[in-house]
């Protein structure tokens, strides 16, 4: 599309291509604090992947501990800190105490909760 300028030349107009959402990437780096701002920022899906990623679990119980968590986090702030304790409950804790505490944190519970106790345990 072209019109003229004052001087009777030609000035090109170009119409800007709509913008399309993109998702945001993931970040590089799978952690606690990475899961925590992720689900800060409304991303659930995201969030529960790298739950799956941390605890051993499907993506299907990751997002379903994301939720819980969410729903936590937006009921009290200060349920972050319970998630800091969680290497200190596990190494200094029985199995019993780091599977409640697991389900305190995300919802988790049975054998999932096992499986996110052993994978945990390995990782620290």
């Amino acid at each position: 599309m072209s019109t003229q300028d004052a001087k009777g030349g030609k000035v090109l107009q170009f119409k800007p291509k709509a913008a399309t959402a993109q998702p945001a990437p993931e970040p590089q780096v799978v952690n606690f604090k990475t899961f925590h701002d992720t689900v800060q920022a409304g991303d659930v899906k995201t969030a529960g992947r790298m739950l799956g990623i941390l605890l051993g679990l499907s993506e299907t119980t990751g997002t379903m501990g994301a939720q819980y968590y969410q729903k936590q986090l937006a009921a009290d702030p200060m349920h972050m800190m319970k998630t800091m304790r969680l290497r200190s409950v596990l190494s200094e804790g029985s199995a019993n105490d780091g599977i409640a505490h697991i389900s305190d944190c995300f919802g988790i519970s049975g054998p999932e909760a096992l499986a996110a106790l052993e994978k945990l345990k390995a990782s620290y």
